[in-house]
């Protein structure tokens, strides 16, 4: 790669094209940053590292360790490194448009620093994971996954997970291998294909929220940037339509502490994200109809009164005795090993109260589960080692020599790659034998 860019090599990376549509199809940046790290090649880290880190318009920021743990989510977002890794982006790739894959068109209404915006873990969908594949296009996490309140896939009405379903452990931000759709710790791939077939029931509540969150990411001809005078003078026309121009009825009606809008307004405050969230749900409104259409006629009903917090009680349906049962059942089923957070799910009680009653059974029941993680992930470890030797014994029957380079373009399709520690040394035993072949070319 040229890191200087002349009039006959206009850019120093390939105008790779990243993925947009608007709403639930446009990719993050981070996801747009991993494919090009995947298209030349090399390790995604190293990409930012030796060539985007240098061209961003930081003044005397260094790369520290903490930017891969805890920063690099923040590149979706509103805040400076979105800002910074967009405009290096587009100077390295001629490719315009990049803030799209950002949420930098609401920075105007959300602050730059504040809790329940972005999401500290990665998350995605199965089944949309799943889809990519069967469809044979380049693995990608849309920008929405990146939302804290985004939980469930409006498209396959699907709660997204968060941990891998070999090795049970969190993704990093930005991974090693250039592929999200692979773990960043064992390689496995984060969605079988019979994740296209599970079915889950998802609450009417949040589908709406997800859509409404969908709906921040226009596509080009509906783009729109949010200001803080423009949502003041929306809740001023509330205030006048329904409160009599009252701003502390309007604050209680939607949900708001009664000083919340009057402290916005006098202090040129920007509202949390959840609370801005909140009065587009109160008004039956999507984020971005919250900018773009008139306020209802008729007024929110009031906010219902927060549910005071007290120690976990038992489902009115399930007694003690019942959910020790059905624990011990499920501790006790052979060839099943669910997640706990599922097999609460299922059985209809929250993990607070479960762990209140019986935390010996659910630690069992979380030791269950990983040790068959870890057995599905041998499993699979020793089924890619057997598949590096077919493809290596492939190549050699043609005639060819099996190099690194011929190996990795025929393990390419199956999604394996020779820098897993397992099947290079593998592919290095195998080598040595090659080197022994007889003069008949059969490897002894």
């Amino acid at each position: 790669m040229d890191r200087n860019l002349t009039p006959s090599n206009p850019s120093a990376l390939f105008a790779l094209p990243p993925m947009q549509g608007g709403g639930r199809a446009t990719e993050s940046l981070l996801s747009y940053l991993v494919r090009l790290a995947r298209a030349h090649q090399i390790d995604a880290r190293r990409l930012v590292r030796y060539t985007v880190w240098p061209a961003l318009p930081l003044d005397g920021a260094g790369l520290a360790i903490s930017f891969y743990r805890e920063d690099a989510r923040t590149v979706n977002g509103i805040g400076r490194y979105a800002y910074a890794f967009t405009q290096a982006l587009e100077r390295l790739t001629s490719v315009q448009g990049l803030e799209g894959l950002t949420f930098q068109a609401w920075k105007g209404v959300i602050p730059e620093i504040g809790a329940g915006f972005l999401a500290k873990e990665v998350r995605w969908c199965p089944a949309c994971l799943a889809e990519q594949r069967q469809q044979r296009v380049d693995s990608h996490f849309p920008l929405v996954w990146s939302l804290d309140a985004y939980r469930v896939c409006t498209r396959h009405h699907r709660p997204l997970q968060h941990l891998c379903p070999w090795c049970g452990k969190r993704q990093q931000l930005i991974p090693h291998y250039p592929d999200q759709a692979r773990c960043t710790h064992c390689c496995g791939y984060l969605a079988p294909a019979s994740t296209l077939q599970t079915q889950e029931n998802i609450q009417e509540a949040d589908l709406r929220r997800a859509h409404s969150l969908e709906s921040m990411i226009a596509t080009p001809e509906g783009k729109i940037m949010p200001t803080h005078p423009q949502l003041m003078a929306i809740l001023q026309t509330a205030a006048e339509r329904w409160t009599e121009g009252e701003k502390k009825k309007l604050s209680l009606m939607l949900g708001l502490s009664d000083r919340a809008i009057g402290g916005w307004a006098n202090k040129q405050q920007k509202p949390a994200f959840s609370q801005l969230l909140q009065i587009a749900d109160k008004l039956d409104l999507t984020l971005h109809q919250l900018f773009t259409q008139p306020l209802p006629d008729q007024a929110p009903s009031s906010a219902s009164p927060v549910p005071a917090k007290g120690k976990p009680r038992p489902a009115a349906q399930l007694s003690k005795a019942s959910l020790e049962s059905r624990l011990r059942q499920q501790l006790d089923a052979p060839n099943t090993a669910e997640p706990v957070s599922r097999i609460l799910k299922r059985i209809g009680v929250t993990r607070s109260y479960a762990k209140y009653w019986f935390p010996e059974l659910l630690a069992q029941l979380a030791h269950k589960h990983q040790q068959s993680q870890q057995q599905a992930t041998a499993e699979r470890q020793i089924e890619d080692v057997e598949r590096v030797g077919r493809v290596f014994r492939n190549i050699a029957a043609t005639g060819d020599y099996p190099s690194i380079r011929r190996m990795s373009q025929a393990l390419r399709p199956y999604r394996l790659s020779l820098q897993r520690e397992p099947l290079w040394n593998a592919y290095k035993k195998l080598r040595e034998r090659f080197c022994d072949m007889d003069n008949r070319g059969r490897i002894r």
